[in-house]
């Protein structure tokens, strides 16, 4: 009997999922007003804004239309290890890079201190948060907050 509980034990973590082979999708946005925007476009969907201190810049060539972080090599890399955690299943959690400096209001109302700082939203409001580049500790919220709002946390890939 003890054995079949330990076997049903390690049949259960084995079914826990794995971060999609694809990678989130991450929106790179210039401001506060933008990503307001997004907010409410995704506000059915888990919402990660990573307030970070680095600028934007419009990337040269290609009709400079994209941006890239120039100053932050923190978020970076922190934004580089988000991909290889489980933060829920990608149909239900957006990604958004969000520059501190062109956000006064966020970093008012949230009271950021460090950057970077990832604000959880859900159903548009702000559910929780992780200060600095945590990525377990992101993971392990941004699931919570899925489950908690019953939806599905696995991915689908």
């Amino acid at each position: 009997m003890h054995a079949t509980r330990h076997f049903h034990f390690i049949t259960k973590i084995s079914k826990i999922s794995r971060p999609p082979a694809s990678g989130y999708e991450i929106a790179e946005l210039p401001n506060e007003k933008v990503f307001m925007d997004f907010l409410k476009y995704y506000s059915t969907n888990c919402v990660l804004a990573v307030l970070h201190s680095g600028s934007l810049r419009g990337t040269a060539g290609g009709g400079g239309t994209g941006t890239k972080i120039v100053e932050d090599p923190l978020t970076r890399s922190f934004i580089s290890s988000i991909n290889a955690m489980n933060m829920g299943n990608p149909s239900e959690t957006k990604l958004a890079l969000v520059p501190g400096p062109h956000a006064p209001k966020m970093v008012e109302e949230y009271g950021v201190l460090t950057y970077p700082t990832v604000l959880l939203f859900m159903n548009g409001k702000c559910v929780d948060r992780v200060v600095g580049a945590r990525t377990r500790e992101l993971s392990i919220k941004s699931l919570f907050t899925l489950r908690n709002a019953q939806r599905n946390i696995f991915s689908r890939e």
